[in-house]
């Protein structure tokens, strides 16, 4: 690294703790809600504290009951609020059966899937695959899992 680029490194990192500097000084003179943008992170302040915001992400995905035979349950937790939430099941052979909408709100949420593809006829007895996709906060999360039908 050259003695220019350490200079402007150092400049860099400075101007970013002069930021985080001015957030805490106009929170602990009472501002009531700030946000600034600190060049790779945020910083939220919601009265008197600073907290990063909560990170975008799909967790927790479950299919019950597994295997099934009338209904199966799609249960999934997002840590943010989605702005959408695709479900699609698919057979062994990659076609698409069925697609479904899900819940956009934050923490667990659950679909019912009543075994019947997007034409409307019961699904045969075989092994299914889940793909759960969700929007949000500028990131795309996609979670797996399979399901087994029993008729």
């Amino acid at each position: 690294m050259t003695q220019s680029e350490r200079e402007e490194r150092s400049i860099r990192m400075g101007m970013k703790v002069l930021v985080v500097l001015v957030v805490v000084v106009a929170v602990s003179a009472g501002m009531p809600a700030l946000k600034a943008d600190t060049g790779g992170f945020d910083v939220v302040s919601t009265g008197h504290s600073l907290v990063a915001p909560p990170a975008f992400g799909l967790t927790e995905l479950t299919v019950f009951p597994n295997p099934c035979r009338v209904v199966s349950k799609i249960r999934y937790r997002l840590t943010a609020a989605a702005t959408a939430v695709n479900i699609k099941i698919y057979d062994t052979a990659g076609r698409l059966i069925r697609s479904l909408a899900g819940s956009t709100v934050s923490g667990a949420n659950t679909v019912d899937w009543d075994l019947a593809s997007n034409e409307g006829s019961g699904v045969p007895s075989g092994v299914y695959f889940v793909k759960v996709t969700a929007h949000g906060a500028g990131a795309k999360t996609v979670d797996r899992t399979k399901i087994a039908v029993l008729r």
